[in-house]
């Protein structure tokens, strides 16, 4: 049985080889605006903003940002 403990050596040496400056950032898209509330710890923005801006907040600040349309 794999434990998290196994995993931990050969995820660290993955990063390592690969050199990545950040985490990998993953994105969800929702059918209702409304299961944005459902969300712990949603940040909105109160400006509007781009998808770039969006994913680079994610990446420097580890944030869960949530978005809809009218937010571009």
């Amino acid at each position: 049985m794999n434990t998290t403990r196994d995993w931990e050596e050969p995820i660290r040496r993955l990063e390592r080889l690969m050199r990545l400056r950040s985490f990998p950032v993953a994105f969800k898209l929702l059918e209702d605006k409304t299961a944005l509330t459902e969300i712990p710890f949603i940040r909105r923005l109160k400006n509007k903003s781009t998808l770039c801006q969006l994913i680079s907040l994610v990446r420097n600040f580890d944030w869960t940002i949530g978005a809809d349309l009218d937010d571009f």
